[in-house]
């Protein structure tokens, strides 16, 4: 699927509703290492491992979360649920593993095309400096 200006205005409502971009156009340089390593961690550890990882809650991580609340906003509205990976987890219980795997390939495709959106929508903003993110 091509990456279609529509597409990424679509996401950059979404990185600034899951407030990845702050409201004076800057976002924290951790979130660049945050969308480049989705991929790798769905190609390493599969896709709901993945989402768990993501939607933890870490001291150290607080803001990895952020990540998959943009993506949800980019994906059908089913798919905009408190746990992502609790949802996953349940439909897959639900339609058993051999038809699960089909809405995995679905899912996986569209995600691959929101989160290159994404990356790309966050280009148009600044990284706030060491300085910013010392302060806020």
């Amino acid at each position: 699927m091509k990456i279609d200006t529509s597409l990424i205005e679509i996401a950059n409502s979404a990185i600034r509703e899951a407030r990845i971009v702050n409201d004076n156009g800057l976002y924290d340089k951790v979130f660049r290492g945050y969308i480049s390593s989705f991929g790798a961690s769905i190609v390493q550890a599969g896709l709901i491992p993945t989402i768990i990882f993501f939607e933890a809650d870490s001291a150290q991580a607080k803001d990895r979360p952020k990540v998959v609340k943009a993506l949800q906003l980019m994906l059908d509205e089913e798919y905009r649920v408190e746990s992502l990976a609790k949802y996953l987890l349940e439909k897959k219980e639900e339609m058993g593993e051999k038809l699960f795997i089909n809405e995995e390939k679905h899912l996986l495709k569209n995600m691959t095309v929101a989160m290159v959106a994404i990356k790309l929508a966050l280009r148009m903003y600044k990284e706030k400096d060491k300085k910013e993110n010392d302060n806020g």
